[in-house]
């Protein structure tokens, strides 16, 4: 089940959220690394990473190339998301790991995620700043959401400010 209302727990026997629903796993995650950030606590960093590898590791919404992954994996033919791939909703994953990957040291990480921003930039036309609402699927080429554009500019940001290359300065 992917969504839940504010009082329902889930079941333990529930599978576990995959593809755009493991995604939205990165918010929280995303709260936990600032919440750390400002607090120190530990334990929220912990959690966080422990998010955030979920997802990218296991949640089947982004493979070991680098490549992104269906919106909503096993979804029937005739779904309207089927084979939708979402650009925001991947580089906002990416986007809380790298905030986590910076602030706790973790390398392998952070080289996932310069690993997949590369993809991303391959999915858009990084010289007029034009980032799509799908990198793939039914609804694939169409209008830049300015979402992904703010993704990635404030990701080659982060890279560039974190001495990670000079190349990011320009992207």
């Amino acid at each position: 089940k992917a969504f839940f209302d504010h009082d329902e727990v889930a079941s333990p026997s529930d599978p576990p959220p995959r593809g755009r629903a493991a995604s939205w796993l990165g918010w929280p995650a995303q709260g936990m690394v600032q919440f750390a950030r400002v607090t120190g606590d530990e334990r929220a960093l912990e959690l966080a990473g422990k998010l955030f590898r979920y997802i990218l590791y296991h949640g089947d919404y982004f493979d070991r190339e680098g490549r992104w992954l269906v919106d909503i994996p096993d979804s029937a033919p005739e779904h309207p998301r089927h084979g939708a791939v979402h650009f925001h909703n991947h580089t906002l994953v990416l986007h809380g790991a790298l905030l986590y990957a910076q602030l706790a040291g973790d390398k392998q990480m952070l080289d996932f995620v310069v690993h997949n921003y590369e993809y991303a930039k391959g999915t858009g036309e990084p010289l007029l700043g034009f980032f799509p609402e799908h990198a793939g699927g039914p609804r694939h080429p169409q209008a830049s959401e300015i979402c992904s554009v703010a993704d990635m500019v404030d990701m080659a940001l982060r890279l560039a400010s974190a001495g990670l290359g000079d190349h990011y300065w320009d992207d």
